[in-house]
């Protein structure tokens, strides 16, 4: 065996033990049930990705546990009443009374960060519950955190049942979703610290 390939090997193993040592984290970050926060939030906002995302949400609104709800993504000619269509009835109807908005500019989670910083910058909000799905949480509060700082936000999961936790690398939906929220997380990660060495360069 080569010294080439000896150290090729070497650095096959060392990159494959970080790589699963930071997947092994990131599964623990991923939340596997709902905790209950008793602080007040001043708003509640939804990723778009699921009608159970919003139901949550809505009723996150209805309970006073926010005292405005922002939906975050929506497509350009979507309107509030198509989106609650499938809603059930009685809690559309509580909901209707509370004040709901749209953002219409995201199409991803980088662009939900940006559009729920400019909005939480324009209302003054500091504490918000943030609703999309579990697998989806570590990488959306990665985003939204970063992109505004100085806002506590309060993680408010919602649990697909197609997705399970426990031994997921044995279910297909389950692996999907967390090897490419992982690959997005890391990439994330990567471009973040790029902007910040190209920030630091040209001061």
């Amino acid at each position: 065996m080569t010294r080439f390939i000896y150290k090729m090997i070497v650095w096959f193993v060392l990159c494959l033990c970080v790589w699963l040592g930071g997947l092994s984290w990131f599964t623990r970050q991923i939340p596997s049930q709902a905790v209950e926060y008793a602080a007040p939030a001043d708003a509640i906002v939804v990723l778009t990705g699921g009608s159970s995302r919003l139901e949550h949400g809505l009723e996150l609104l209805v309970e006073g546990k926010g005292n405005v709800l922002f939906i975050s993504g929506v497509g350009k000619a979507a309107t509030l009443g198509a989106l609650l269509q499938n809603i059930p009835a009685n809690l559309r109807d509580k909901a209707l009374r509370k004040p709901i908005l749209l953002g219409y500019e995201a199409e991803n989670t980088i662009g939900n960060a940006r559009e729920i910083s400019e909005w939480l910058n324009k209302e003054g909000y500091k504490t918000v519950r943030l609703v999309t799905s579990s697998y989806h949480m570590p990488r959306s509060l990665e985003e939204i955190r970063i992109a505004t700082p100085g806002v506590t936000f309060i993680p408010a999961p919602v649990f697909p049942e197609e997705f399970v936790l426990y031994e997921w690398w044995r279910n297909g939906f389950s692996r999907s979703m967390i090897l490419s929220e992982y690959h997005k997380f890391i990439a994330g990660k990567f471009r973040h610290l790029f902007v910040t060495i190209m920030h630091s360069t040209q001061l």
